[in-house]
């Protein structure tokens, strides 16, 4: 996962004007801490408060991707040149 972080972060880099990048790393770094967090407490928290902490990312995790109003970069369209992000 880190390999991933690290390119939104040089992504980022490339494109500092795309404001929804910054928003979206954090969002989803928070996000995998969570569960890195409830992977190493599961055994303490038990079977049952796992699963729903689980759904909890999860449901997370679904509306980060449902981002509303995203950049043309994270939607998957026109790419643009760092130019004219700046």
């Amino acid at each position: 996962m880190a390999h991933l972080l690290r390119e939104i972060r040089k992504f980022y880099k490339l494109f500092p004007g795309l404001k929804d990048i910054a928003a979206f790393y954090a969002k989803f770094r928070r996000i995998i801490k969570d569960g890195e967090r409830l992977q190493a407490l599961r055994k303490e928290f038990g079977e049952e408060k796992s699963y729903r902490r689980f759904i909890r990312l999860e449901t997370r995790m679904e509306e980060l991707l449902k981002w509303p109003n995203p950049d043309n970069v994270l939607q998957g369209g026109n790419r643009q040149s760092k130019e004219a992000t700046t």
